[in-house]
């Protein structure tokens, strides 16, 4: 049996099956008989992409979670399982409305099933980057047929932004399945007439909506004048608003709403005014707000974000400018409202990021489900026209490189923001201690990781003045600490590096006993003498215990 690469592309098979090696026999004086069919051809384009897909998501499954946002996703799914009370979403043990649970929900799950490892905080992040995979090469096949549909789903996979993005634990990967679903049922309706479809995307869009609320419906600003033209067109089929779909979107993505808002009087003020207005309008969240962070933050993604697939279309720019002005000229026509979806399914969303005072790197992930889809056919055409397939399995190679290169590095590296040592650390000095304690935190934000790796809540000493008016204020701490102690309950403080100084005015006068570990790694500044401070007094004679990381 001799292997061999087939020399030119076929239309009829899908563009990846050629490109791999195929096994053949030789007959009747060297003349070729595939083994495989032109379905298992099909079969073994999908699934070979399936398993990279999974390979690459595969990767830092089990990295340590990193601060704030992993760690606050991870700790308000754990509270969950702990409390059993998977309707009211907490944090800390107080209430946390900023998010819908059905992310925490896919944590929690992925917790249960692996018993708190950190590789079930991320297993919801496999199937959602698997997921959209399978949805961009569906949805690429019904469009363009099965020899695009590979491709396609290999650029979104191994584009550099999507899959370095599939290990962070956030709702947007799983909004970016939920997206993609929307999209996929959206254009079997659309384009073939059917009624079910229309019915699974309207539950798809609930389910975005459950996931991150309103931009789980960003791409409805794309679906409806697609539609809306459809049918000025003859096309279209079954109304977009279908009644039955509508009650789907309600009980699945209004459902938890309403509930909620009717049981917490204020809280669907809360949603609109915090959630919405500010999180769009203000800079109250402190999240990129300026306007050169439009280049900076989404620039650099769009830019950089489809490599290296993105320089194929750089030899092919004459050609991708003259289609694509062909394109923009019968846009409208009925045989290019693909088109028309795709780029409208990128315009509109970006132009509200843009406009939102708001601006997070991972909010565009969903827009690379059209964005894969128009480079994976540009991508294609250029290797159809020219045949050369040893290119193209060199930028495969390529981004697998890249990808896999980025995530181990990712992995390995000691990052700032992975606090798994400190609370390995804090355990042992938790465990060597021989009576009851209590743990707080003295600075601008608790470490939800390291709470979550301890499994135990971590009281916050509020650092901004304003705040310690509702809460402790650093004249009521030495009587709280007093309580505790005779109580016989011991204080452990986690401090930051750069607050250690601010505790100054805590321990003054006060604290017989204080013993400083010092976690950070770095240089601690020393405490004023008038705190007598024993380096060498053992855990179980010292009454305060500060602990500093950072």
């Amino acid at each position: 049996m001799n292997c061999f690469i087939s020399s030119r592309v076929s239309s009829t098979i899908p563009l990846l099956s050629s490109f791999m090696q195929q096994a053949t026999l030789p007959v009747d004086g060297g003349s070729l008989i595939s083994p495989f069919s032109q379905a298992g051809q099909r079969r073994l384009a999908f699934w070979s992409v399936i398993f990279i897909a999974f390979c690459i998501g595969l990767l830092n499954i089990n990295r340590d979670l990193y601060e704030t946002t992993e760690g606050r996703y991870a700790e308000c799914a754990r509270e969950m399982l702990v409390n059993m009370d998977f309707s009211h979403p907490t944090l800390n043990n107080d209430a946390h409305w900023t998010k819908p649970p059905l992310t925490y929900w896919a944590i929690a799950a992925g917790i249960y099933i692996a018993d708190g490892g950190e590789w079930g905080v991320r297993l919801y992040l496999l199937f959602s980057f698997i997921g959209a995979t399978v949805c961009v090469y569906w949805l690429a096949d019904k469009i363009w047929g099965a020899s695009a549909a590979p491709i396609c789903a290999l650029v979104y996979c191994t584009s550099l932004y999507p899959a370095v993005s599939s290990d962070i634990v956030s709702t947007d990967a799983l909004l970016t399945f939920w997206e993609a679903l929307v999209l996929l049922f959206f254009w079997i309706g659309f384009s073939e007439r059917k009624a079910w479809a229309y019915i699974a995307m309207w539950s798809a869009l609930g389910a975005a909506f459950m996931t991150k609320g309103p931009p789980g419906l960003l791409f409805f600003l794309a679906i409806a004048p697609t539609y809306y033209i459809g049918k000025r067109n003859g096309k279209g089929g079954p109304s977009l608003f279908s009644p039955i779909g509508i009650i789907c979107f309600i009980v699945i993505g209004l459902g938890w709403y309403i509930y909620e808002a009717i049981q917490t009087p204020g809280l669907l003020h809360y949603w609109l005014g915090s959630e919405v207005y500010e999180r769009v309008l203000t800079d109250h969240f402190k999240r990129n707000s300026h306007w050169t962070n439009i280049f900076t933050v989404y620039g650099t993604i769009l830019l950089f974000g489809s490599m290296p697939w993105a320089l194929v279309l750089l030899f092919h720019f004459k050609r991708i400018f003259q289609k694509s002005s062909r394109v923009f000229r019968s846009i409208f026509q009925p045989g290019y409202l693909h088109y028309f979806l795709l780029s409208m399914a990128i315009i509109t969303p970006f132009i509200i990021f843009c406009i939102s005072e708001s601006r997070l790197h991972l909010y565009l992930l969903p827009l690379f489900v059209p964005i894969s889809l128009l480079v994976g056919r540009g991508v294609f055409d250029f290797f159809e026209a020219v045949t050369l397939k040893r290119y193209f399995i060199g930028v495969l190679a390529l981004a697998l490189l890249l990808v896999c290169t980025g995530k181990i590095v990712v992995a390995s590296k000691k990052s700032r923001k992975s606090m798994k040592p400190v609370a390995m650390q804090v355990d042992d000095v938790l465990a060597s201690l021989d009576d009851k304690t209590e743990l707080y935190y003295f600075g601008d934000q608790i470490p939800y990781s390291v709470q979550y790796y301890l499994g135990r809540p971590i009281e916050q000493i509020i650092v901004n003045n304003e705040d310690a008016k509702s809460h402790f204020t650093i004249q009521s701490i030495q009587q709280h600490f007093i309580v505790d102690l005779q109580s016989h309950i011991r204080p452990v403080v986690l401090v930051d590096r750069g607050h250690l100084t601010m505790l100054e005015d805590l321990l003054f006068g006060y604290a017989p006993n204080v013993e400083i570990l010092n976690f950070s790694g770095r240089q601690v500044p020393s405490i004023p003498t008038p705190v007598p401070i024993d380096q060498e007094v053992e855990h179980s004679k010292s009454d305060v215990i500060l602990i500093v990381i950072h």
